[in-house]
């Protein structure tokens, strides 16, 4: 039996699947992917992108996230809030690409 004296995560986070657009600093568009874990610092996104392979540094995202409380969220309105934020940490999964990234501030 181990026991765990520090946790390497700030904040709790949650599974989320929302689509999520990383565009760079002139706002071109560098992946597309959806969001896995989200906190209040921090997010991972997946995507098929070799390319994500080279991102580093900052970067402007922008995730779809519902609008409203409806019991049924697959069939609610979606807002898109930009955040600028900071690829701390790029993971190889099979074919997918992990793309950790600590949310710098909230943008609009």
């Amino acid at each position: 039996m181990s026991v765990r004296t520090t946790e390497r995560c700030r904040s709790p986070r949650g599974t989320a699947a929302h689509a999520v657009v990383i565009c760079d600093h002139r706002g071109r568009t560098l992946v597309r992917g959806r969001t896995a874990e989200v906190s209040a610092g921090a997010l991972t996104c997946l995507t098929r992108a070799r390319r994500a392979l080279r991102i580093h540094g900052e970067v402007i995202l922008d995730v779809d996230l519902p609008a409203g409380r409806s019991p049924r969220l697959r069939h609610s309105p979606l807002r898109t809030v930009r955040y600028a934020g900071r690829v701390v940490e790029t993971t190889e999964i099979g074919q997918l690409v992990s793309l950790t990234i600590e949310l710098i501030e909230r943008l609009g």
